[in-house]
C-alpha cells in the first residue's frame, strides 16, 4: 500500500506536468489577413466574424451578388480591420485600435461618413462623435 509522502510527490508530479502542459494555446488567426467570413455575429463590438469562407467561396458569393466580410487580426488575434460587402460593393469598414483598458474605433460608412468612438473590453460604448 502507498504511504502518504509517496501519495503527495505523485500528486506533485501529476500537477507540475499539468502546469507545464497547460500553455495558453496560440490564437487562432496570427497576424494578418485577410480572412473571408459569410457574416458576423451582430451589433457586438468589435465584431466577431462567423462563417471562414475560401477565396473562391468569396469570388462566388460575389459573382451571386451576395453579401460577405473580411477581417484582419494582431498578432493577438485580436480583429484590427473588418469591412462588409454586398453586391461587390463596401458597406462599411471599422478598425479597432487596442489600448490598455480601451479599444478605439473608427467606422467609416460607403457614403464617406465616420464615426469615431472609445468602447471598453466588454463592447459596451464609452464615448463616440459621428463626423
Amino acid at each position: 500500500m502507498l504511504d502518504l509522502k509517496r501519495i503527495i510527490g505523485l500528486c506533485s508530479v501529476f500537477l507540475l506536468v499539468l502546469l507545464l502542459g497547460c500553455e495558453e494555446p496560440p490564437p487562432k488567426y496570427p497576424s494578418g489577413g485577410p480572412y473571408f467570413y459569410r457574416s458576423y455575429n451582430g451589433y457586438y463590438l468589435p465584431f466577431r466574424p462567423t462563417e471562414e469562407i475560401t477565396f473562391g467561396q468569396l469570388q462566388e458569393i460575389e459573382e451571386q451578388g451576395g453579401a460577405y466580410c473580411i477581417a484582419y487580426f494582431d498578432r493577438d488575434g485580436r480583429i484590427t480591420k473588418f469591412m462588409k460587402y454586398d453586391n461587390g460593393k463596401l458597406e462599411f469598414e471599422d478598425k479597432y485600435y487596442y489600448e490598455e483598458n480601451i479599444i478605439r474605433r473608427e467606422l467609416t460608412r460607403a457614403d464617406g461618413s465616420n464615426t469615431f468612438g472609445i468602447i471598453d473590453k466588454e463592447g459596451r460604448y464609452i464615448s463616440g462623435k459621428k463626423e
